[in-house]
């Protein structure tokens, strides 16, 4: 009897479609997976280059700060000049 459950065509059938189906379901998990992790990896480019601009900028104004300002009168005009929108 379980011969011919097991060896029947229509098990055979059933047992090629699970297959197909717990193999896409493999696949899909896999692509998702890539996907979340290259979304993961552009966000942490992106928050890097962000990063990488900002402390340029704070380095630009950090030189302009140094370059600008020799002396306590300098730095007084300085001061004023930044206030009153130069």
């Amino acid at each position: 009897m379980w011969s011919l459950i097991v060896g029947s065509k229509a098990m055979r059938l059933v047992v090629a479609v699970l297959v197909v189906i717990l193999t896409l379901f493999a696949m899909t998990l896999f692509i998702q997976k890539e996907a979340k992790e290259d979304l993961i990896r552009e966000i942490q480019v992106e928050q890097m280059l962000t990063e990488r601009e900002t402390i340029k900028r704070v380095e630009e104004k950090l030189n302009e700060t140094d370059a600008i300002v020799t002396s306590p009168d300098a730095a007084r005009e300085w001061l004023l000049r930044r206030q009153s929108g130069e």
